[in-house]
Parts: C-alpha cells; structure tokens; sequence
C-alpha cells in the first residue's frame, strides 16, 4: 500500500498488487542411496532439496524402483529442506533405481534416480537332530528353514553316510518345512 499516493482522484492512497513468480524446488540429493542393502533388511531414505519461496509446501514421492510407492516426510525451512523415507526391499539380489520427486503447491518440481545395490541372504537352516535307525527301518527327516527374499528357489540337500544324496527343489517361499 502507499499512502497519501497523489496518483489517486482522491489522494487517499493505492494499493498495489505484485505477482512473484515460483522458484521450483531444485538440487535434490540423495547421499546415502546407493549404499548396499539386504533383502528384508529395513532402509531408511535420507536427502535434501533447496526451495527459496517462503510459506511454501511439498510433496515428495519416492519410487523404490521395486513397484513402492511412498510419499516422505519433509522437515526444515527455506531454503533447505531434508526428506526422510523407509522401505524394505523383499528380494535380492538386484539394483533398484530409486526415485524422488518433490513437487511444491504451485506445481513446480524437480527429481533425482540413485541405484541401490540389494543382497540376497542366504537361508537359515533349523536344527537337524542326530537320529539313529536300524536297516531297513523307514526314517522321517524334516529341514525346516527360513530366508527373507520372497522369490527365492530353495534346493535341500541330504547327504546319507553311505554317499547317496537325496534332493528336492522347493518353490520359492520365505520358509518351510521338506519331510522324506
């Protein structure tokens, strides 16, 4: 406003109206996503962004690369901002692109894509207990066993005193039971 503005017929005042234009968030960073994660290990996301516009909001979505799709959390103020996320991926071994979007209220955006690298994790077997059986007597084995990749084959093995070797393959599971 500017009083007493004598361009007025009345010498009352003006006001006057500015339209400022949108800085779109920008310089998006994501430092710690091409670290190594396990399958079925937690990861938690953490990156910056820059967005000089005061009183400005976001939204920022991150595609895991592995079909997810999850919106993070924003803190700071202008013109730094950090995002948190967290995901667990269910199967390695494979690279996974991630991408961040952040988009602001007035439609302006910018994203980044980092590759993460997912291990696989070898199953853990459960106990096997020592049994003793005479000849010709029939014998119940159970392998139980658990692994974190959901896609995972599993092939058990049992190796008999007398060189013979029994096996099965098992269709991906996450855990199981085989009796012969």
């Amino acid at each position: 406003g500017a009083h007493l503005d004598d361009t007025g017929a009345n010498n009352g005042g003006a006001a006057y109206l500015f339209l400022l234009s949108n800085t779109p968030p920008g310089n998006v960073e994501l430092p710690g996503a091409a670290l190594p994660v396990d399958e079925g290990e937690p990861m938690l996301l953490t990156g910056y962004f820059v967005d000089p516009d005061v009183g400005d909001h976001f939204t920022v979505t991150v595609a895991w690369g592995d079909g997810g799709t999850d919106l993070a959390q924003v803190s700071g103020s202008p013109p730094t901002y950090t995002l948190t996320a967290g995901h667990t991926y269910a199967e390695g071994p494979a690279a996974y692109p991630i991408t961040v979007t952040v988009t602001d209220l007035q439609g302006g955006s910018a994203s980044v894509t980092e590759t993460t690298t997912v291990g696989n994790i070898a199953p853990a077997l459960g106990p096997l207990p020592d049994r003793e059986v005479y000849a010709g007597t029939p014998l119940t084995v159970t392998v139980a066993w658990t692994a974190p990749g959901v896609l995972d084959g599993h092939t058990v093995a049992i190796g008999w005193s007398e060189g013979v070797t029994w096996t099965v393959a098992v269709r991906p599971a996450t855990s199981g039971v085989v009796n012969t």
